[in-house]
């Protein structure tokens, strides 16, 4: 998602249950954790700059004197391993087709 922010914008503090990662893409935007909304726990960023939020976690932004603009992106946690382990494509394309697929030539050793 694409944000602007106008100059002199104070976002109050808020969270979220997924994790974010913020890009700044235009102007300067601050950034800081926590439940209070105070300027001088963060820093700002220009054009460039990248930040993490961990899930539930507070925190807010803010501009100065300029408008600018950012790409947010949520995801979601990973989804748990498989208990047991899973097959390679090498092994199932063994099966599949009886023989050892050709080398890539990432890392495959050539039996000569």
């Amino acid at each position: 998602m694409c944000v602007k922010f106008p100059a002199n914008c104070k976002h109050p503090p808020y969270s979220h249950p997924y994790r974010e990662v913020a890009t700044v893409i235009s102007g300067r935007i601050g950034f800081a954790a926590g439940d209070t909304f105070d300027t001088s726990k963060g820093d700002i960023g220009g054009a460039g700059s990248l930040g993490v939020v961990p899930a539930n976690r507070s925190h807010f932004v803010w501009t100065e004197n300029e408008e600018a603009g950012g790409r947010c992106r949520g995801q979601a946690a990973p989804l748990p391993r498989a208990a047991e382990p899973q097959p390679s494509l090498r092994s199932l394309l063994r099966k599949r087709v009886g023989a050892e697929p050709a080398p890539t030539g990432l890392g495959d050793k050539v039996k000569r």
